[in-house]
């Protein structure tokens, strides 16, 4: 009976023992003031997916007619230049304020500086015909530029190892954009003169929410002093879409000006048949209205879009602020 009473004692007095550590740990964890706040600078250096304008570019520069004449040679076509898609990859600047909520849960929202890229490139068609050669050259000039206004990221600590912190993430934010482009087509016939067409848009996309997404995985190693290194890869995914703005077309042949127009609406995507050198090929514009009918015989309607589908890089500092 004693024995059993010792065994019951014991009991008791680990159980108090028990009690009287988490009772310790949860104080402990009170005098950690959450929420914690942090000031964040980074470099990021990743990609972008570009999207439906680069697949305008590829589409025309590799047509059917301007694929068989570069492979063939033949007597009758020649092709000089290339069109030029644009560049995905950028390097930007960032600000953020990270928030630690708790021990497991933090909450960063950031920005960086524009990613801007643009280009001027030309493709020269000559079609040398019965009556002499005819000359078509085409000129693009295409451009984008892209900020983030706000992006947030929220994260969970997997885990802490001595000084180091692994965490992961998920996100979206705020997406402002513009998609651009200049396109000439001159044409000098084989009995002379000079038909000059300039088509432009110039469209925004309003910082509103859209369906992109991110994923993180971050890395902290703390220096001392409430300062942290920090690097960050981050797996981007969606697009944006719904660009508004205005188009126009100026029309000259040998210099008189035949048609000069201006218009607003919303930028689309689609395939057309060109008339001129009989072949098919994507392109954009911006229309108030879709046709119901034209002569490119269009196919596949669809608002254009910007895609951001990509990775990117992060490194930088967190210093904490209070």
């Amino acid at each position: 009976m004693a024995k059993k009473e010792r065994r019951l004692s014991f009991c008791f007095l680990l159980l108090l023992c028990h009690l009287y550590l988490i009772n310790a740990l949860y104080a402990f964890e009170r005098k950690e003031k959450y929420p914690e706040y942090y000031f964040s600078f980074s470099y990021y250096t990743g990609n972008i997916g570009v999207g439906d304008i680069n697949s305008c570019l590829n589409s025309f520069n590799n047509n059917d007619l301007f694929k068989y004449i570069r492979e063939n040679n033949p007597s009758w076509g020649e092709i000089e230049g290339e069109i030029q898609p644009l560049l995905g990859r950028y390097k930007a600047l960032g600000l953020g304020l990270y928030i630690d909520l708790n021990p497991k849960l933090s909450l960063a929202v950031s920005t960086c500086t524009p990613i801007r890229q643009n280009n001027s490139s030309s493709l020269t068609y000559y079609y040398h015909g019965s009556v002499g050669t005819q000359v078509m050259t085409y000129y693009f000039e295409p451009s984008y530029k892209l900020l983030f206004p706000i992006e947030f990221v929220f994260y969970y600590n997997l885990a802490r190892i001595d000084k180091l912190k692994l965490a992961i993430g998920v996100g979206s934010g705020l997406y402002y954009a513009k998609l651009s482009r200049i396109y000439i087509r001159e044409i000098i016939p084989p009995l002379g003169g000079l038909i000059r067409a300039t088509i432009n848009f110039d469209t925004k996309r309003l910082p509103l929410p859209d369906l992109v997404g991110n994923l993180n995985i971050l890395t902290e190693y703390y220096i001392g002093r409430g300062i942290y290194l920090n690097g960050e890869i981050s797996l981007r995914s969606g697009k944006i879409s719904n660009f508004k703005g205005s188009g126009s077309l100026l029309h000259e042949i040998n210099s008189e000006i035949w048609a000069n127009d201006k218009w607003k609406g919303t930028l689309y995507f689609f395939s057309m048949e060109d008339p001129e050198i009989g072949v098919r090929y994507n392109n954009m514009e911006v229309w108030s209205y879709i046709p119901d009918a034209s002569i490119y015989f269009l196919e596949n309607i669809r608002r254009a879009s910007l895609n951001l589908t990509g990775l990117s890089l992060k490194i930088g500092l967190k210093i904490k602020l209070f």
